[in-house]
């Protein structure tokens, strides 16, 4: 099977330790898509997941 679709969860690195980004996980998310756009990928915020998907084979808007 071929994947549609990648998720991407925002994480904070403290202390060399990794965990998932709570609070300033929807901040992280949106630079994220932000920067993925100027690469013409298209990402968008799944708030129910917590997690910024993309979509494989979606090209970002010219613009």
């Amino acid at each position: 099977m071929v994947p549609t679709s990648v998720r991407l969860h925002p994480t904070v690195i403290e202390g060399f330790r990794v965990r998932l980004a709570r609070a300033e996980a929807r901040a992280i998310a949106a630079r994220m898509e932000r920067l993925s756009a100027e690469l013409g990928t298209r990402a968008h915020w799944l708030e129910s997941e917590q997690c910024l998907e993309i979509r494989c084979g979606q090209a970002a808007e010219a613009g």
